[in-house]
């Protein structure tokens, strides 16, 4: 079932934000017509809850999001809008997507109103097309994400500048809130491995205490739910066989483990922002692996939370980043959760 419809109009909408994406000239020149198609660029306009410097569009479900196609040439004329149509195609839990779906069967003008029918993370696509010849214009990154480099310097692949850029949806503002808390701790190095953290909790303890040399993935998660009011609850003993800390990465990757007001989200369900997302270890679930084959079995794994372009917003080793993408395959195989509270 086609997930999103559009309406194709003249548009007016004041503060909002614009991002424009330009077809370069290499791409048209690789297709032997850059002298029939003027450099295009794309700019989606919308309410966007990014922060600045971060490219994209996040908004919750219901916002209208506003396409846009125009020559970057002030000497070129403008493409008739006749010969545009627009497409979406939307990322799914392994990491693919989608086929292109054509936003509706009056989606051809300069100017369409993209209005998602449910959550989830979305890739736009134009198409111009001029006497019998056609170029894809596709919504890219215009510079490299700052939030995707990791502790060693590296960018990820999905968020280097001229990768898909994505528009977000969630659908409760709960999503955004967490997703924003998380976001805000981006380059903190108070997760790290190094770090020794102490988190404040609910039990008879008051906190627990994770010493240096340990991974705190999971006590990031917990953290950030519980500022953003998405209440994770403690379901771990002590030595002492006392509750006081909150659930292992894995816990969130298992769909059998339960965690009070946080959904499993069923494998045939659209990732969102906002959710809790978990991969075991490679050597846990691959029990041939050569170097940590003697794992298979345990609970070892790795949680973030979910950001509007599939990326993970995780503590790793050295500091929180976005480094993970559900598109990158040792991040897979994957679970997800989502806030419900008591629902």
């Amino acid at each position: 079932m086609n997930r999103c419809s559009a309406l194709c109009r003249p548009v007016c909408w004041v503060r909002m934000l614009v991002i424009p994406i330009s077809l370069s000239t290499a791409h048209a020149q690789d297709l032997g017509i850059s002298n029939m198609f003027p450099p295009m660029e794309i700019k989606v306009i919308a309410p966007s809850t990014n922060p600045p410097g971060v490219g994209g569009v996040l908004v919750k479900l219901g916002i209208p999001i506003i396409l846009k196609i125009n020559s970057t040439s002030q000497s070129s004329p403008q493409p008739s809008s006749e010969r545009i149509s627009w497409f979406s195609r939307q990322m799914k839990q392994d990491g693919g997507f989608t086929d292109w779906r054509l936003l509706s069967n009056a989606s051809h003008g300069m100017e369409c109103i993209f209005t998602p029918i449910g959550g989830g993370i979305f890739q736009i696509l134009a198409t111009l097309t001029k006497n019998g010849q056609a170029v894809e214009i596709p919504y890219l990154r215009k510079q490299d994400a700052f939030d995707c480099i990791d502790g060693d310097g590296h960018c990820s692949v999905v968020g280097k500048r001229g990768s898909p850029e994505f528009i977000g949806v969630t659908e409760t503002d709960q999503q955004i809130a967490f997703r924003n808390k998380a976001h805000e701790q981006i380059g903190t190095t108070n997760y790290s491995k190094g770090a020794s953290l102490t988190v404040p909790t609910s039990s008879l303890l008051g906190s627990y205490t994770i010493p240096s040399g340990h991974d705190k993935c999971n006590a990031f998660v917990y953290v950030m739910a519980n500022s953003a009011e998405s209440p994770v609850p403690l379901t771990r003993r002590n030595k002492l066989f006392l509750i006081v800390n909150p659930p292992l990465a894995y816990d969130w990757y298992d769909g059998t483990y339960s965690i009070t007001g946080w959904k499993v989200i069923a494998p045939k369900d659209y990732p969102q922002p906002g959710f809790v997302v978990a991969r075991p270890d490679a050597s846990v679930w691959n029990k041939n692996d050569p170097m940590y084959g003697c794992n298979h079995g345990q609970r070892y794994a790795h949680v973030g939370i979910l950001d509007y372009d599939g990326s993970w917003i995780q503590a790793d080793e050295k500091m929180v980043d976005e480094y993970p993408s559900l598109t990158d395959p040792k991040y897979q195989p994957i679970g997800m959760r989502r806030y419900t509270g008591n629902k």
